[in-house]
């Protein structure tokens, strides 16, 4: 049995990762900053490592005791609206923190999945389906520092063999996320709907982005490690674009709440449609019967309301 570690595991992703991989017999062991409420129901069932990621010590540690064979890096403090001042404040862990784990797991023969982004790094090419092969034009810090991540890993491949499994998703939302938070256009509007507050949109609502919900990429993730889909780039995603106002009328249904839309001046960092080419995922796994928009939005608005 593989010693699987998962840096950032009691966050959104990482919650329902844990989850997943569980109940598929796998040993994990998670890396967090802070305990969180989202790990209670597994308390018993994996181990829990708190610390903080730039101190490099703490990780070598951690892959030498307990004897990594994986390691899934999910820490990031930066979102795409993050601004240049807080860019310089958070890289050292965005960038440098990471090329030492890098650096560390190439050395020790550990393989590696990232994080990367199915949105951010592909920029405004003029097209509303980007796959794997197209020019990376970021647009924002966020997508920059992903892309430079993705460059550094594959750098590490040729000159270490290290081995790795990229991830590109798209705008993933679902079960833990924070409904209070800055990011997902989904679980922010709950959040809102639930304090009765007004749903504030950059732009006229039209641009396009593809929605997955968070059990389709646990299936993806697990599926492509288990296939040993290693030193790949793999885009995750629905395969489709949808527009804000769409979501904000799928919501409105599901929900049967009036909320007040605050339309505001588009943001230059954002993307005008973005949905993600799959073709590749399929050709390698079975990508098929994903959850519909109008489920996983309605599994979302549940769990919340239990």
């Amino acid at each position: 049995m593989k010693n699987i570690l998962i840096l950032g595991g009691s966050g959104f992703i990482g919650s329902n990762l844990v989850k997943h991989f569980l109940n598929k017999g796998e040993n994990l062991i998670v890396f967090s900053k802070n305990k969180n409420n989202n790990l209670i129901p597994f308390i018993n069932k994996i181990k829990i490592i708190n610390g903080n990621f730039v101190d490099s010590k703490i990780i070598e540690k951690i892959l030498n005791e307990e004897k990594i064979d994986i390691v899934i890096h999910l820490i990031s403090n930066v979102i795409p609206g993050t601004k240049f001042d807080k860019i310089i404040n958070d890289i050292d862990v965005e960038l440098i923190s990471t090329m030492k784990l890098v650096n560390s797991l190439a050395q020790k023969k550990i393989k590696l999945i990232f994080f990367s982004t199915g949105g951010a790094i592909y920029g405004n090419n003029k097209k509303s389906l980007y796959n794997e092969k197209d020019t990376t034009t970021p647009i924002n810090y966020y997508g920059w520092l992903k892309l430079a991540t993705e460059k550094y890993i594959e750098m590490q491949h040729e000159i270490n063999n290290l081995d790795y499994l990229i991830i590109r998703p798209s705008n993933i939302y679902g079960k833990n996320q924070n409904i209070y938070g800055r990011q997902g256009l989904i679980a922010v509007t709950l959040g809102k709907i639930i304090n009765k507050e007004d749903v504030e949109i950059w732009g006229n609502g039209e641009v396009t982005r593809d929605y997955l919900h968070i059990e389709d990429l646990c299936k993806a993730i697990h599926m492509l490690m288990k296939n040993n889909k290693w030193n790949n780039i793999y885009n995750i995603g629905s395969g489709k674009g949808v527009s804000i106002n769409e979501i904000l009328k799928i919501i409105k249904n599901i929900t049967n709440k009036n909320f007040k839309i605050k339309y505001t001046e588009k943001r230059k960092i954002d993307s005008l449609h973005n949905a993600l080419d799959t073709t590749k995922l399929k050709k390698t796994i079975k990508w098929d019967n994903l959850i519909t928009l109008e489920d996983g939005i309605k599994k979302t608005w549940d769990n919340i309301n239990k």
